[in-house]
């Protein structure tokens, strides 16, 4: 018999090892995702039982059985079925994910996500400074890394005839939310960490916005120590990126304007492509699906854009309530008197927004933010908070 006291390390220990394979493996391409996670789930489910909330019936339908039925519609018009088949797991992932933090206090699956998450910040820095000291077990473990195309791993090019170690995880952007849940608990050198592993990323729309976070947070922030000892740090991260070749790659973002065209053709050839099966933007095209791209010049299935390719994949129907819900809950979040729950609403929105210019809309993680989130109001409500 499992005294309370163990169980109760049980859960923690079993719930952040599962945000860990995640954090690390979001895509499943490292093969740690596809074992942990479920061994993991199946532990946890022994402890609590299966009992599903009325609510998560409309989650059931909306996860599991209309992505079924989009996989169909998606195969019989010769989508990719490898494609597809990642894009249903998303999905049924994101479900399972709901019912098991429905059983959790969201203050153990929080601080489990953000360990996580912190952890996988600090492989990334550590990996990006092998590269920069050329240790060669350090590049040969990288180059393995981007074979599985688990991410971006290896020395990027600035176009000044210049490099730069990349080590960017697909749950990179996810850096971002967990930045501001680390400012507003105000655990600052987590948030600087956070900062750094994007820098280490090469992460432009990362470094960005949280720098954009960071400044507006502390303008409205009353702790003046913290916001003294963060501003150094700040200061001292943007002087390291203007005088390194990181810089090159901000400059050209200014005066190329290739990467705008690219989205427009993006976009461009959605407005053309709905505009000729309008049925199809109201119910989507189906999972693994591909069109062609005048700004790709090609077929392509996944686009840097999101929002529109959910909607072109899930329908407008599915992806409106999907927005919504999204929107819904951060806004709830953001309104509550704990600071905690209220890091946790702008950290959705802001992954809702960032995880739009790449394609991780849909993915696991921000499925966990997501529902993570709405459980804290749910836990907040219940507590009279």
């Amino acid at each position: 018999m499992i005294s309370i006291l163990n169980k109760e390390r049980l859960i923690k220990l079993l719930v952040t090892t599962m945000f860990i394979s995640l954090a690390l493996d979001m895509g499943g391409d490292f093969g740690i995702r596809n074992i942990v996670l479920p061994i993991c789930a199946l532990l946890l489910v022994s402890i609590f039982g299966i009992s599903f909330p009325k609510i998560a019936f409309l989650f059931f339908g909306l996860l599991v059985v209309y992505p079924s039925i989009l996989l169909l519609v998606g195969l019989l018009s010769n989508a990719d079925l490898s494609i597809a088949t990642s894009q249903i797991k998303s999905t049924v992932l994101a479900f399972l994910i709901y019912i098991l933090v429905f059983h959790i206090p969201y203050e153990v699956s929080t601080k489990a996500l953000l360990f996580s998450l912190f952890l996988v910040a600090l492989l990334a820095i550590g990996l990006a400074i092998g590269l920069i000291f050329d240790f060669n077990f350090v590049t040969s473990f990288l180059s393995s890394m981007a074979e599985m195309k688990g991410g971006y791993f290896g020395a990027r090019a600035t176009g000044y005839d210049a490099t730069i170690p990349n080590v960017y995880f697909k749950a990179t952007l996810f850096f971002v939310p967990a930045f501001v849940y680390a400012l507003f608990t105000r655990n600052y050198l987590i948030a600087f960490v956070f900062f750094t592993a994007l820098i280490a990323a090469v992460s432009k729309t990362g470094i960005i916005v949280t720098g954009f976070i960071a400044m507006v947070y502390f303008i409205f922030n009353k702790n003046v120590r913290g916001a003294i000892i963060v501003s150094m740090l700040l200061i001292a991260a943007i002087v390291f990126i203007y005088n390194s070749p990181l810089f090159n790659l901000f400059e050209s973002v200014i005066n190329d304007s290739k990467t705008v065209n690219v989205r427009q053709g993006h976009f461009e050839s959605l407005i053309s492509l709905w505009s000729e099966y309008p049925l199809n933007l109201l119910f989507g095209f189906g999972l693994g699906t591909s069109f062609y791209s005048s700004g790709a010049g090609n077929f392509v299935s996944n686009i840097e854009i999101d929002h529109f390719n959910v909607i072109r994949k899930y329908g407008l129907f599915w992806s409106l309530v999907f927005f919504i819900l999204v929107l819904s809950v951060a806004y709830t979040a953001m309104k509550n008197r704990q600071a905690k729950i209220r890091g946790m609403g702008w950290g959705l929105l802001f992954a809702f927004i960032v995880c739009g210019t790449n394609p991780v809309l849909i993915s696991p993680l921000f499925f966990l933010f997501l529902f993570l989130t709405m459980s804290a109001n749910h836990q907040s409500l219940i507590r009279g908070w």
